[in-house]
């Protein structure tokens, strides 16, 4: 969100983007887990 980002301390906002890379790998390790799991059929 802008508006977030223009009025959020640096802390803050680096704190949130931390925790969305974070989410962004554990979502990437569960798609490669469910790729596996599909593929045993």
């Amino acid at each position: 969100n802008e508006k977030f980002c223009a009025n959020a301390p640096a802390a803050v906002i680096d704190k949130e983007r931390q925790k969305l890379t974070t989410m962004q790998q554990e979502i990437s390790q569960i798609d490669e887990q469910l790729a596996r799991l599909q593929a045993l059929g």
